[in-house]
C-alpha cells in the first residue's frame, strides 16, 4: 500500500492501531520467552528466510539460490512454506509436478518446478519440518518465510530487504509495512539486501530507508544481492527465447507479486517498452488477465507463470521471464561462514 512508504496522513490516522498490533506482537514473543508458548524444535537444522516487513524483497528466488549451492555442497535440502495464496493447508501437503498452484501456493509451486527439492506445504512450519524429516532424505530445511513463526525452532535466520523500499515510514502495521519493529534485525544471524542490478551497495545499514536508526548498533553480517533477467520460456511451447529478442518492442508485463515495479523496471534496463499491469500479490489468474486487444508479446513473472500455465486459453504469446538470485562477495562469504557453522 503506497501509505506505507511514507509518513502521510492517512498513516498518522492509523497509528493507534499500529501500537496495538505492537502491543500483541510482543505479548506473544515474551507467551515464547516465558514458555508460555509451546516451540518445537527438529531432528533437521532449520534456517529461516524471511523478511519483517509485508512485501515482496526476493526471498523465493534467495531460497532457490541457497538450494543450489546446499546441493553443490553433496546436503540434500528441504523447503516448507505456509502456502501463502493457497488453500490453507491444515495437514503437511508434498508438493509435487501435478501440484495445482492455486491449491497449494504459488511459491512452493516455483520452488519446487525450479530446484526438484522435497517442498512441504503446511500452515504450521513445526508439522512441515515433521513430515520431511520422517519422510523424505533432506537433510537441512529451509523456510521460505516464517520469520515470525516462532513456534519453529531454528538454527539460523537470514532477514531479506528490500534495498530501494526499505522499511518504508517505519511502522507496524495497518500504518506501515512492518509485521516487527526494526529492532527484530538485531537478533538475526544475516541481513541480506536486494539491490537492482548495477547499483552500489556498501554493506551498511544507513544505505536502506529507514533503518538509521540502527547505525552504530550492533548489527548481523550484512550483504547484498540482484535478481538477474535469465531468458523468456513461451508457456504454450517451451521455447527459450533472448530477452534480447524484445529490445526495442512493446509489451504487456504482467505481475501479480510484492514489487511488480521492480519486475517492470528490469525490462526497461534490457531496453524493452512496457505496458504496465500491476495486480495484487499471489493474484488468482483468470484469462481475461493476460488477454489484450492487440498481438503484442506478454511477459509474466515466475511466479505468476506457474497459475498461468494452468490457463485454458491461448497462451502462445505469453512467456516467462525467469529470473535468479546473485549473491555480492560479502553475502556470499556470509553465507559460506554461516552454514560452515551450523
Amino acid at each position: 500500500m503506497q501509505h506505507w512508504q511514507y509518513k502521510s496522513w492517512k498513516a498518522i490516522i492509523l497509528l493507534p492501531l499500529s501500537y496495538l498490533f505492537g502491543l500483541l506482537v510482543f505479548i506473544r514473543k515474551l507467551g515464547y520467552r516465558l514458555g508460555l508458548l509451546r516451540s518445537s524444535s527438529s531432528a533437521l537444522p532449520v534456517v529461516v528466510v524471511g523478511n519483517i516487513s509485508v512485501g515482496g524483497t526476493g526471498k523465493t528466488p534467495l531460497v532457490g539460490m541457497l538450494c543450489e549451492q546446499l546441493a553443490a555442497q553433496g546436503i540434500t535440502p528441504g523447503i516448507v512454506s505456509r502456502g501463502y495464496g493457497g488453500t490453507p493447508q491444515a495437514e503437511p501437503v508434498l508438493v509435487t509436478q501435478r501440484s495445482d498452484a492455486s491449491a497449494i501456493g504459488d511459491e512452493p509451486k516455483l520452488l519446487h518446478r525450479d530446484t526438484g527439492v522435497d517442498v512441504c506445504v503446511c500452515t504450521n512450519r513445526v508439522d512441515a519440518v515433521k513430515y520431511l524429516a520422517e519422510n523424505t532424505a533432506c537433510k537441512v530445511v529451509l523456510s521460505d518465510d516464517g520469520l515470525q513463526h516462532y513456534a519453529m525452532q531454528r538454527q539460523l535466520e537470514i532477514a531479506v530487504i528490500d534495498g530501494q523500499r526499505g522499511v518504508g515510514n517505519g511502522f507496524l502495521l495497518p500504518a506501515g509495512a512492518l509485521r516487527e519493529p526494526i529492532s527484530r534485525l538485531l537478533s538475526v544471524d544475516l541481513i541480506a539486501v536486494q539491490i537492482a542490478q548495477g547499483d552500489s551497495f556498501t554493506n551498511q545499514i544507513t544505505d536502506i530507508p529507514g533503518l538509521q536508526a540502527l547505525h552504530q548498533k550492533p548489527l548481523p553480517p550484512i550483504g547484498g544481492f540482484h535478481l538477474a533477467l535469465s531468458e523468456a520460456i513461451n508457456l504454450s511451447d517451451q521455447s527459450k527465447h533472448s530477452l534480447s529478442n524484445f529490445k526495442g518492442r512493446t509489451v504487456h508485463a504482467v505481475a501479480g507479486i510484492g514489487n511488480p515495479t521492480r519486475f517492470f523496471n528490469s525490462l526497461k534496463v534490457h531496453g524493452i517498452t512496457v505496458v504496465e499491469h500491476a495486480l495484487a500479490d499471489h493474484h488468482s489468474y483468470k484469462p481475461v488477465d493476460i488477454a489484450f486487444n492487440d498481438e503484442l508479446p506478454v511477459l509474466v513473472t515466475s511466479k505468476d507463470a506457474v497459475k498461468v500455465q494452468a490457463l485454458q486459453t491461448d497462451l502462445s504469446r505469453v512467456f516467462e521471464v525467469t529470473v535468479s538470485a546473485k549473491p555480492n562477495e560479502q553475502l556470499q562469504q556470509a553465507l559460506a561462514r554461516l552454514f560452515l557453522e551450523t
